[in-house]
C-alpha cells in the first residue's frame, strides 16, 4: 500500500583501473568482486548477488578493505529485505551500522538507521521503528543530507499512517514531497504522491486521492522506462483499483487490481501479493461472491505470513472472519476473529502509542537542548574574547607606560647634572614599581571577577536545569489528568481540541465526562498561565471531578456554585485580596443524550452553535451570521465583594449541530501584518467557512490560521500572549 524509499550503498563509481593504481593485489581482487556483486544486483539477480557477496566479503576482509566490507554488508541487507528475509536484513544492517560508526561515516550511519527502522515497521514494531527513524532524521539534518531527510520523513509518515494518525502522516508526507520537488527527484516525488493519495483515500476524499495516484502513475511509468522499477507501477494500479472499488465501480476496480497482481507475481513480492489479494477479496465480498472472496483472503494470509507482515496478517484474519460469518460458519469465524484481535493488538496497543509519543518528545527535547548548548557556547566564546581583549589592552598600557617612563628618564638624565643621576634613577624606579603594583592589582581583580562569573554561570545553569526538569515533570502530570483522546472518543462521535499552552504548562484546562444520561463538558481559564496557572488548573480539574463524578451533580449552575465553595475553602489561608485574584472563568455545558436538551453556563467567553441543517443559506448573507452565539453572563469562580448567583440556560439541540467552547486566549493573540489581535470575529469566520468540513479538517484550518497570524512574514513572528483552548463537538 505505502512506499518506502530505497537507499542502497553500492560499489564505487570510478573504474577499478583508475582507483587501484599503487594498491596491492588483494585489494584489486576484492574491489573487482564487489563490482561483480553490484552488477548482479543491478540485473535483479538477487539470489546470485547474495551468494557472490560471500566471496566479495571474504576477499575484502583478507585485503583489510573496510569501506568494501561496509558496502557489502549494507547491500546484503537490501537484498535480504527485497527477498523478504527480515531477520537476515536486520543482521546485515546492524553490522553495516557498526562499521559506518567506526568509519565516522554519518551519511552511512543515517541510511543504516533508516533501513533498520523500515524493517521494524514492516514487522509491526512501531515504537522501535520511530526510535530509529528519529535518530536517522537528526543525523540527516546535521549533515544537510536532503535525500536521506526526504526518505526518513516519508518513513515516519508511514508509521503514523498505520497507527491511523492520518493528519500526522500527511504532515510528514508533504514535508518529504517538498524536499523531493526541490531536488527534482522523480522517483521520490512519485512515492510521495502515492502515499499522500493513500491518506486522502482513508479520509474519504476520493477525488483528491485519485488526482495524486494519477500523478504518481505518470512519474512511475517514466521512471520504469529508465530504471525498470515495476513495483512502483504495481503499487499505483493496486491503489487505483481499491479506490474504484470504494466508489462502486467494480469493473474498473478489478481491471486495475489485475494489472497490479500480474506485476507483483512477476517480481515475486510476497507483501505486495498479499495486499492485492486483500483488495480482490474485498471486491468479491462487496459483490457477495463469498467463495471467490474467501479464496483471495486465504492467498493473502499465506503470503502475508511468509512475508512476516503483521498488518496484512491482521487484515486477512479480519476479512476471513467476515466471510465465515456471512456463510454461517461460527467456528471458523471465531477462530479468525481471535487471530485478528491478537495481531491488531500487537500493532495498535496503547503502550506502542505511548512509546512512539515518548520517542517524538525525546527527539524534540534533544533538539532544543542542542540549540541551547550552541547558544551557550556562543555566549562563552564572546565572554572569552572580551577577556582576551582586556588582557591585550592591559599589556598595551603596560608597554606604553614603560616606554613613557623610560623616555622621561632619558630626557631627565640629559638635563640634570651627573652627580644627581643616582637620585633621579631611584625616584623613577619607585614610580615604576608603584605602576607595576597597580597593574598587578588590576590583574588580580580581573581574574577574581572572571572566577566569580564562572561560578555564577555554573550555579545558574544548575538552577535552570532543575527548574526545567521540574516544569517538564509538571507538564507530564498535567497531561495525565486532562481529558485524553482515548476518553474523548468514548464520549463524542466527532470532536476536536486546539490546546496551546503559552508556556510548558497551562492555566487553561478542558474536561468532559458522562454521568447517567448527561455528557458534561467544561473549558476553564484559570488566573495566570505557566506554573501558577497550572496549579490552579490542577485544582480545578480535581474539584470538578469530585463534584460531577462523585456527587453526580449535572446542572451547570450548581456545579459552579459547588466549585466556588470548595475553591474558597481550599484557599482560606490566603489573604482576602489574594483570594479575589485567584480563581477561574468556566464555561460549562450539560447535554441530555436522550432528548438533546443542552443546559449551559458561560463566564467570560460565549458559546457558539452551528446548526447542522444549513440548506437555507443565501449567497448574499455572511457565513458568520449562521453561527448562533450564547452570550456569557456568569461571574468568575472566586471570592467576590458581592456574591452573584450562577445561572443556567437551556437550548434545544438537533443531531448534527456543532458546539464550540473556548477560553479568551485566541482572541487576544497579536499578529498579522499590522500587529493586531486575532479577535473572536476572525475565529467565527473560520468556523463558519469550514462548517461543512469534518471536525478534524476544521481543527487543521484553525491551527493554520493561528500559525499564519503569529508568523505573518519571513523573519517576523509574535510571541504567544496567553494559553489557547478551543473545544469543538458535533452532536
Amino acid at each position: 500500500m505505502l512506499f518506502v524509499f530505497p537507499s542502497i550503498v553500492l560499489g564505487d563509481d570510478n573504474s577499478i583501473s583508475e582507483k587501484n593504481k599503487g594498491k596491492n593485489h588483494d585489494l584489486i581482487i576484492a574491489q573487482s568482486a564487489i563490482e561483480k556483486m553490484n552488477e548482479l544486483l543491478d540485473a535483479d539477480e538477487l539470489e546470485q548477488a547474495y551468494i557472490f557477496s560471500d566471496t566479495a566479503l571474504e576477499l575484502s576482509e583478507k585485503a583489510g578493505y573496510s569501506k568494501g566490507i561496509t558496502s557489502i554488508l549494507y547491500s546484503r541487507g537490501i537484498i535480504c529485505r527485497i527477498l523478504g528475509d527480515r531477520s537476515c536484513a536486520l543482521t546485515n544492517f546492524y553490522n553495516s551500522l557498526e562499521h559506518f560508526e567506526q568509519m565516522n561515516d554519518l551519511e552511512g550511519v543515517s541510511k543504516s538507521l533508516n533501513q533498520i527502522g523500515a524493517i521494524y515497521r514492516l514487522q509491526g514494531n512501531y515504537p522501535g521503528a520511530i526510535d530509529y527513524f528519529l535518530r536517522s532524521l537528526s543525523i540527516s539534518k546535521s549533515i544537510n543530507d536532503s535525500l536521506g531527510l526526504a526518505s526518513v520523513l516519508n518513513n515516519i509518515g508511514i508509521v503514523y499512517f498505520y497507527q491511523k494518525n492520518f493528519e500526522k502522516a500527511l504532515e510528514y508526507y508533504l514535508e518529504s514531497l517538498e524536499i523531493e520537488l526541490l531536488m527534482r527527484n522523480e522517483f521520490g516525488v512519485s512515492v510521495s504522491y502515492i502515499n499522500i493519495g493513500e491518506v486522502y483515500k482513508n479520509l474519504g476524499k476520493y477525488n483528491e486521492a485519485l488526482e495524486f495516484y494519477l500523478k504518481g502513475l505518470d512519474l512511475s511509468i517514466a521512471y520504469e522506462e529508465k530504471d525498470g522499477d515495476k513495483d512502483g507501477i504495481g503499487v499505483i494500479y493496486n491503489e487505483i483499483g481499491s479506490l474504484y472499488m470504494l466508489i462502486g465501480d467494480y469493473a474498473l476496480g478489478k481491471e486495475n487490481l489485475d494489472k497490479a497482481m500480474k506485476i507483483f507475481y512477476e517480481i515475486d513480492n510476497k507483501y505486495r501479493i498479499a495486499e492485492v489479494h486483500l483488495y480482490l477479496g474485498e471486491l468479491y465480498l462487496r459483490l457477495k461472491n463469498y467463495i471467490k472472496a474467501k479464496q483471495h483472503f486465504i492467498i493473502a494470509l499465506e503470503n502475508a505470513k511468509e512475508a512476516q507482515t503483521l498488518d496484512a496478517v491482521s487484515q486477512a484474519h479480519k476479512m476471513l472472519n467476515e466471510v465465515f460469518e456471512l456463510q454461517n460458519n461460527p467456528v471458523k469465524a471465531y477462530y479468525h476473529f481471535k487471530e485478528y484481535i491478537a495481531a491488531r493488538d500487537s500493532l495498535y496497543n496503547e503502550e506502542n502509542t505511548k512509546r512512539i509519543l515518548q520517542s517524538s518528545m525525546l527527539y524534540e527535547f534533544e533538539k532544543q537542548t542542542k540549540e541551547a548548548m550552541l547558544l551557550q557556547t556562543k555566549k562563552d566564546t564572546i565572554a572569552a574574547e572580551t577577556i582576551r581583549r582586556q588582557i591585550l589592552v592591559r599589556n598595551f598600557l603596560i608597554i606604553a607606560f614603560v616606554l613613557v617612563v623610560s623616555l622621561a628618564i632619558v630626557i631627565f638624565y640629559g638635563y640634570k647634572q651627573k652627580q644627581k643621576s643616582n637620585i633621579i634613577i631611584t625616584e623613577n624606579n619607585v614610580l615604576l614599581e608603584m605602576a607595576n603594583e597597580e597593574i598587578r592589582a588590576q590583574k588580580d581583580e580581573i581574574e577574581s571577577q572572571r572566577d566569580m562569573v564562572v561560578k555564577q554561570k555554573s550555579f545558574i545553569e544548575g538552577q535552570k536545569k532543575r527548574m526545567d526538569d521540574s516544569i517538564l515533570y509538571a507538564k507530564h502530570i498535567q497531561s495525565a489528568v486532562i481529558l485524553s483522546e482515548k476518553q474523548a472518543i468514548t464520549l463524542f462521535d466527532d470532536y476536536f481540541v486546539v490546546f496551546r499552552p503559552k508556556e510548558v504548562v497551562s492555566g487553561d484546562f478542558y474536561w468532559a465526562t458522562k454521568i447517567n444520561d448527561f455528557i458534561i463538558v467544561a473549558v476553564a481559564d484559570c488566573t495566570g498561565h505557566g506554573v501558577p496557572g497550572a496549579f490552579m488548573s490542577m485544582l480545578g480539574i480535581s474539584f470538578v471531578n469530585e463534584i460531577v463524578r462523585k456527587k453526580e451533580i449535572t446542572e451547570p449552575s450548581k456545579i459552579l456554585e459547588e466549585l466556588r465553595k470548595i475553591l474558597i475553602e481550599s484557599l482560606v489561608q490566603n489573604s482576602e485580596e489574594d483570594m479575589k485574584r485567584e480563581g477561574m472563568y468556566v464555561n460549562l455545558i450539560s447535554i441530555n443524550t436522550k432528548t438533546l436538551e443542552c443546559n449551559w453556563s458561560a463566564a467570560r467567553t460565549p458559546i457558539w452553535i452551528v446548526r447542522g441543517n444549513q440548506e437555507d443559506k443565501k449567497a448574499d448573507i455572511p457565513l458568520s451570521n449562521f453561527v448562533q452565539e450564547l452570550l456569557p453572563d456568569n461571574p468568575s469562580v472566586a471570592l467576590q465583594k458581592k456574591t452573584r448567583d450562577y445561572k443556567s440556560h437551556k437550548v434545544q439541540l438537533k443531531k448534527g449541530d456543532r458546539l464550540y467552547i473556548f477560553s479568551d486566549g485566541i482572541a487576544d493573540q497579536f499578529g498579522g501584518n499590522d500587529g493586531r489581535k486575532f479577535s473572536f470575529s476572525r475565529l467565527k469566520s473560520i468556523i463558519a467557512n469550514t462548517s461543512d468540513k469534518s471536525m478534524s479538517v476544521q481543527k487543521l484550518s484553525i491551527e493554520e490560521e493561528i500559525d499564519k497570524w503569529q508568523n505573518p512574514s519571513m523573519g517576523e513572528s509574535y510571541d504567544q500572549v496567553d494559553d489557547i483552548t478551543i473545544f469543538g463537538i458535533r452532536v
